[in-house]
Formats: C-alpha cells, sequence, structure tokens
C-alpha cells in the first residue's frame, strides 16, 4: 500500500511539474510574476522591526506568497520548479495522504501574508491536495506597509518607497490610520517636497523655526485631507479605479498650481469646471488638463507651431513635454561645441526638429511602429526609442543606430498578438533545439534588416569585429579598418571572456586602449566592448546590433563530423544574423572579387553584395559557377549575368566542372582575386555535420578573405 502511494505520489509530483512550466509560460505572455518573493528583501526594504512570539493557528494557503531560503524552487503558487525535488516531494505527499499528516509549517506574518520558515514541500503538497488551509506557527513581523496576498513583485519597490515616507514623516504615529499609499512609483519625494515647502511657508508666517513633525502634522491636516475630501466629495476616485487618493491628490495639487497661474484659486470650483467641460468625452482623465497645458507651455516656448507649421508633436504622459525641451536644449549644446558659437535656441529648435525627431518619425512610420502600440503618438515612440537608445549603447558599449535600437524596441515590448506569438515561439525553439544545431534566421532576412534601417546608401555603417588580444586576432582589426574607412563606418570591437574567473581587468582595459588606438590612428571610429560567455554565442547575440562580422580565421572547421560539430567558427556561419567575412591574412587592397554562384537563396544574397562591392569599391568582379549534376550552370550565369549588368557592374562568367571547394580556389588563383565571396552552408547544420561542405574546405585552404552570406 506504502509502495502504491509513493509511485502515485511521483505522478502527482510529474504533473505539478509540467504545470510549472506551463505556468512559467503564461508569466512570460502576460507580463504577470509567477516567482515567490524573499522574505529578507521584502522585510529590508519594507524596514520591517519587531516580532511577536509564535503562534499556532491555521492560515490561508493562498495567503503564502514567499519564502525565507527556498523562494527560486518554487512558483508564485508553489508549484516545483526542480526535477531534483521528486522524492521529498513524493515522501511528503505520501504521509499527508496517509494516517499520520505533517506537522504544523513555520511561518513569518508581514501584514496580510506569509513567508515560509520551513515547510515549503509541505506547502507545495497541502496545495496540490486541494486544501484551503494549513496548520503553521506563526511569528507576526512589525512593519509600517500592510501587505496583501496579490502584491507581485514590481510593486514592492512602491511598498518601500511609502515605507521609506513613513520613516521620514512618522505620519503613521503622527496621524494613526492615515493611508498615502500610492500605485505611481518615484512620487513621494513630492509629498516631502510639498511638506518642506509648507514648513517653510509656516516659519516665514509664524517667524519661528517650525519642528518637522509639526509641519507634518500641519500640512497633513491643512494641505492633504482637505483635498481628499473633495475628491470624495465629486467621486472622482470612481473614475480612476486603478489609482489612489494620493496618486490623485497629487495630480490635482499639481493642476491646482497650474490653474492658479491662470488666475483661479477656488480648487472646488475649478474640479467642477473640470468635470462639466470634459463629462462627454470618452476616457476622461484628469491629466489631459495637464497634458494639453503642457502641449501649450512647449508650444510657446520653442514656437514650433510657427517654425514648422506641419509638425505635430503630442505626447500622451505629463513630463514628457519637459523631456523634448531637455532634449532640444541638449541639442543647442552640441551644436554650438561643433559649430564653435552660440546658437539661438529657436535655431536650435528647427535643427533638432529636422535631422533628429523627423528621421526618427519618418522611420516610425515607414515601419508602422506605431501599429504596434495603439494607444501611444509618434513623439511618445520618439521619446521611448531615445531613452531605449541610450540604454543599449550604454549596456553594449557601441555606438547603434537609432532605427536598430527602434525595430528591436518593438520586436521585443509589442503587445499585439503576432509579436506575442513571435517572441514565444522563439523562445520555445531555442529550448528545445541544441546550440550545435540551430540554424539561424532564414536566407536574405539580414538584408532586409539592413535596408530597413539603414539612413545611407552605404552597406555597412558598423561591423562587428572580435579579438582575442593575440597577433591573429588583430588581423580582422587590420582588414576591417579600411573598409570601415571607405564606409563611413564604426568598428565594433568584442572580446569575450569565458568566465569571470578569468577576467583580468587590466589586461582588458590594455586592449580597449589599443583598440582605441588602432581606431584613431586609422581615422575611424569605434569602441571595445567587453563580454563574458561561450565566444561564438555571443558573437552571434550582438552580431545582430551590427551590419557585418570580421573574423580571424584562425581555426576554421575541421575535415571529421566532431571536429565540425565542435567548431566555434562553424556555429558561427549557422547561427549569425549576418554576413561574416573571414580573414586568413590581411588583403591590404581588393582589386578583383570572386563571385561562388550556384543560384541559390544565400547565393543570391552574395550576388546581392558581389554588385555593392563591385559598384562602390570599382573593382571587376569573376562570377564562377561549378557544374553538379544535371544542373544547367549556363542558365545559372545568366540570371548573374543579368542582375550585375542592370547594376553597371564589370564582371566575367566561367563554367566550372568538379569538386565545388576545389573549383572556386582555382579560379581564384587563375584570375588573381584577393576576395571570395560566396553563399553559406547549403545543408541543414544536421546534415553538414555528417557530409561536411564545401564551404569547409574553401576556409581550411583559401589565403585570402572570403565573404559569406545567408
Amino acid at each position: 500500500m506504502q509502495k502504491y502511494q509513493y509511485q502515485s505520489a511521483i505522478q502527482d509530483f510529474r504533473r505539478a511539474r509540467r504545470r510549472a512550466s506551463l505556468e512559467q509560460l503564461l508569466s512570460y505572455i502576460t507580463g504577470k510574476s509567477d516567482d515567490l518573493l524573499s522574505y529578507e528583501e521584502v522585510r529590508k526594504q519594507l524596514k520591517a522591526s519587531g516580532m511577536s512570539g509564535k503562534k499556532l493557528k491555521e492560515i490561508p494557503l493562498d495567503a503564502i506568497i514567499g519564502s525565507v531560503g527556498r523562494y527560486r524552487d518554487f512558483t508564485r503558487s508553489f508549484l516545483p520548479r526542480s526535477d531534483s525535488d521528486q522524492q521529498r516531494w513524493a515522501s511528503i505527499q505520501a504521509i499527508a495522504k496517509g494516517m499520520q499528516g505533517f506537522p504544523p509549517i513555520e511561518v513569518y506574518q508581514i501584514g496580510e501574508v506569509y513567508f515560509v520558515l520551513d515547510g515549503n514541500h509541505r506547502v507545495s503538497v497541502a496545495r496540490q491536495l486541494g486544501a484551503k488551509y494549513i496548520e503553521a506557527y506563526v511569528t507576526e513581523i512589525q512593519t509600517r506597509v500592510p501587505l496583501t496576498p496579490d502584491i507581485q513583485p514590481n510593486e514592492l519597490s512602491r511598498k518601500a518607497e511609502y515605507a521609506e515616507f513613513l520613516v521620514h514623516t512618522h505620519l503613521d504615529e503622527l496621524r494613526p490610520g492615515c493611508d498615502l499609499s500610492m500605485n505611481i512609483p518615484g512620487r513621494y519625494r513630492l509629498l516631502e517636497e510639498q511638506i518642506e515647502e509648507h514648513r517653510y511657508f509656516m516659519g516665514i508666517e509664524q517667524q519661528r523655526e517650525i519642528p518637522y513633525n509639526e509641519a507634518v502634522m500641519n500640512w497633513y491636516d491643512a494641505i492633504y485631507l482637505p483635498m481628499i475630501q473633495i475628491i470624495r466629495k465629486h467621486e472622482i476616485v470612481k473614475k480612476f479605479p486603478e489609482y489612489t487618493l494620493t496618486d490623485l491628490y497629487l495630480w490635482i495639487s499639481e493642476y491646482r498650481a497650474s490653474m492658479r497661474q491662470e488666475g483661479s484659486n477656488h480648487l472646488e470650483n475649478a474640479l467642477a469646471d473640470i468635470q462639466t467641460k470634459f463629462r462627454m468625452l470618452p476616457g476622461f482623465a484628469l491629466d489631459t488638463t495637464i497634458l494639453d497645458i503642457e502641449h501649450v507651455d512647449f508650444l510657446e516656448q520653442t514656437r514650433i507651431a510657427e517654425l514648422r507649421p506641419d509638425a505635430d508633436i503630442r505626447v500622451t504622459a505629463p513630463g514628457k513635454y519637459q523631456e523634448l525641451s531637455q532634449h532640444i536644449k541638449i541639442h543647442q549644446y552640441f551644436m554650438g561645441v561643433e559649430q564653435q558659437r552660440d546658437i539661438p535656441y529657436h535655431e536650435a529648435v528647427v535643427h533638432w526638429y529636422e535631422t533628429v525627431y523627423l528621421p526618427i518619425v519618418a522611420f516610425i512610420r515607414k515601419q508602422e511602429i506605431l501599429q504596434d502600440f495603439p494607444n501611444r503618438t509618434e513623439a511618445d515612440l520618439y521619446l521611448w526609442i531615445a531613452e531605449y537608445h541610450a540604454e543599449l549603447e550604454k549596456r553594449l558599449g557601441w555606438r547603434i543606430q537609432p532605427e536598430i535600437a527602434a525595430t528591436d524596441l518593438a520586436a521585443h515590448f509589442s503587445q499585439i498578438p503576432e509579436r506575442i506569438f513571435s517572441r514565444v515561439s522563439e523562445k520555445l525553439l531555442d529550448a528545445l533545439t541544441p546550440e550545435e544545431f540551430e540554424a539561424g534566421p532564414p536566407p536574405g532576412e539580414w538584408r532586409k534588416e539592413i535596408l530597413a534601417t539603414r539612413r545611407n546608401d552605404r552597406l555597412f555603417n558598423s561591423m562587428l569585429v572580435p579579438i582575442n588580444g593575440k597577433e591573429e586576432g588583430w588581423r580582422a582589426v587590420d582588414q576591417a579598418i579600411p573598409l570601415a574607412r571607405h564606409e563611413n563606418g564604426y568598428l565594433c570591437g568584442l572580446h569575450v571572456v569565458t568566465s569571470k574567473e578569468l577576467y583580468d581587468r587590466e589586461a582588458a582595459h590594455a586592449l580597449q586602449i589599443e583598440f582605441a588606438r588602432r581606431c584613431e590612428a586609422a581615422g575611424v571610429q569605434g569602441a571595445l566592448a567587453i563580454e563574458f560567455g561561450e565566444i561564438a554565442l555571443k558573437i552571434c547575440e550582438r552580431a545582430r546590433w551590427t551590419d557585418l562580422v570580421i573574423l580571424s580565421l584562425a581555426h576554421p572547421p575541421g575535415l571529421q563530423p566532431l571536429d565540425r560539430l565542435k567548431s566555434g567558427f562553424r556555429t558561427i556561419l549557422h547561427r549569425c544574423s549576418r554576413p561574416v567575412l573571414a580573414v586568413p591574412r590581411v588583403s591590404a587592397a581588393i582589386h578583383r572579387a570572386l563571385l561562388a554562384y550556384d543560384g541559390s537563396r544565400k547565393a543570391d544574397e552574395a550576388l546581392f553584395v558581389s554588385a555593392y562591392i563591385g559598384n562602390y569599391l570599382q573593382i571587376p568582379i569573376v562570377v564562377v559557377t561549378v557544374k553538379e549534376h544535371a544542373r544547367r550552370s549556363s542558365e545559372i550565369l545568366s540570371l548573374a549575368r543579368g542582375y550585375l549588368k542592370r547594376r553597371n557592374v564589370e564582371a566575367t562568367f566561367i563554367e566550372e566542372t568538379g569538386h565545388i571547394g576545389e573549383a572556386i580556389l582555382s579560379a581564384a588563383a587563375a584570375y588573381q582575386c584577393n576576395l571570395i565571396i560566396a553563399g553559406s552552408y547549403g545543408y541543414s547544420p544536421v546534415l553538414e555535420v555528417v557530409l561536411g561542405s564545401a564551404i569547409d574546405e574553401v576556409l581550411r585552404r583559401s589565403q585570402i578573405p572570403i565573404f559569406l552570406c545567408r
């Protein structure tokens, strides 16, 4: 009987694990956390202190929202996250279903919620058995800020701000029962500023130094409470169920300041006027009025409506017009630095609008990004993109194009179903596919992305150049510099340290200095970033922020399947979302390029690059096709001939027979080419490992750079 109960418990555990995986997926889709809270983190943030003695009582299982030491081992509903818990979990469930049951758990109580000190598995089992309550020894922890079972991890910061506010003001002691909780983060400092301002004017009026506690009580009684009474009287809170009374208090107090500038001193009448004016508008909100005032101020300050009558700059959140004004001031400063003169403000406004704001808005329109964020305006997205762009540049350590940041923002934060499904599918596929067999994006995807985001007629505005600090690593930099100079491009250097334990700060800094020195000496811009992790994967991750990857070809894929499977270079070619320029040794000046063309989709991408290189470097292209089986090489060559002719590229066309790799290398030598351009692997990763590839042979034997496209 016991053995049967244990086996049944094992099956229950496995079902619970599957539910945990599903809960994690739903959490990702909905954005609602499925994590337990850390007792220690909550205790510190809420400044909890003091505790009562243990009391034995029944507590609701739904009110247990965290753990002292095992908050990472279970989901919010106490589903097990690790298979290693199977034996212990099943043993406890077998006991629970037996005659003896299990002893009470131990918990800490903060407000209305509980954190498990001892008995996490018992809670998990009890919940899976459908229990509503559990016996527990409860130790109550004293805190100024109450917690409820529906608290989410991202709400803790607001609770922490409230606790800090109460520590400073002692309002909960001076006015017991007061509730100044807010749902908008970062606003308690405004209340403290109001108290300090009130204290200052009290001192002037009474001609004495006002104790802080006295100012707090007077502010609460004379300023805060009267406005709260007005909010309740007009039932404004019913229109904003997601906000608290204190949220509304701050909004209205700010609005009152604006109204006073317009000559109104009667708050109650002003509120009645607002409701009368906007009663018929759907979705009316008080911040609409604040936005209107800010918009008028912005128009008066910038005169943008006069200077550029077609400009329509509107935002949907308070404070954003001030951010736009700050952007203009920063632009004015850098204009002055660049032009070595004082720039009139309104000249800076026009220049900012035409050279900074409009290009981003034009990209938003071209890519239809507003469809991803239907409740936002172009100005909202401009500000969001600017902020996201700055964050990305800081995190990456490189300069990147704003258009790339905009594309990434839409891909990662859009809430339309197609984007969400794409993100979830990508995560699932990534989780299920071994890294060695991931095939990367489809052919041509890189061209679509680059053409969509570039601002000029250059194809390679930024180039990723990984270096290892050895002489062979600098080979790629030396090859990249002439191309960057010709393209007016930016070099994104990357040094990957496989683990933080191996990180040598001084050596890494020396690499960055040497990289910067080489760039400066060559007259190109660039920066070297330091990353930690598996080298090939980090290169692939970072490649999407650039247009081209330039790699030193020190270790090409080997001859044997196992060698190919372990090859980091092969992984990069399969997974990388950008073309790869492999450099066995530096070719100083490219005077003739060879295109290996077989009519495949990846070869078409190579044809596209060949036309670009032929045009911009003004060099001839040798197009070679190798006849295989029954394929007609003449038809394939005619496609390439027509494409290059339409683009005025000088080209020679040759047909070869025999082994593909040998034919490509022989043709390159015969025509004295110093660059080979080809499509990347034609087989899937699995078949390529087993069968090998002509590309591998070219990589192993070539002494000139190889440009591989996908």
